[in-house]
């Protein structure tokens, strides 16, 4: 199968970070931003498609939407039971804001505007998801503080 990308179509998919790490891993930044600005069609191999997850996702730009499904997914992989409750790491949640800005490269500039108006209310998202993580009660669990699952579950279908 021949796979023809563009490094735009990576970015706006949310797993260039992933392509950055696992193909571009021999390249230094100055070479990474050249790919970006050329914003050049390729070839991409399957195993290269399907390890930065290119092959199981699809193109939106809703980039709320996004933000929120990548929040779900880390709530569902890192929760763990205790007392009969799922509880989640708080620090691990907050990190997921910084993890999420690394999708899109700081340099990138996006000529669509429906995806340009989405970045743009991403901060404020940041923001609320942030204030109402630090505002739940936490638990002590190995000296770190948790938060419930449910609580957080209704935080991220609430933004």
């Amino acid at each position: 199968m021949k796979i023809i990308i563009k490094p735009t179509d990576l970015i706006k998919r949310f797993i260039w970070d992933k392509y950055e790490y696992f193909c571009l891993d021999n390249k230094n930044t100055a070479q990474i931003n050249t790919i970006i600005d050329e914003d050049v069609e390729f070839e991409i191999s399957e195993e290269d498609a399907f390890v930065i997850g290119l092959t199981n996702v699809i193109y939106t730009n809703e980039i709320i939407y996004k933000f929120k499904q990548f929040l779900r997914e880390v709530l569902d992989n890192k929760n763990f039971e205790q007392d009969g409750r799922l509880y989640i790491n708080r620090q691990i949640l907050l990190d997921c804001i910084s993890d999420f800005k690394k999708k899109i490269p700081k340099k990138w500039i996006c000529t669509d505007i429906d995806f340009n108006n989405e970045l743009v209310l991403l901060p404020e998202i940041y923001k609320t998801f942030e204030k109402n993580v630090n505002n739940l009660v936490t638990i002590n669990v190995q000296e770190w503080p948790c938060v419930k699952y449910a609580q957080v579950k209704k935080i991220i279908n609430k933004l």
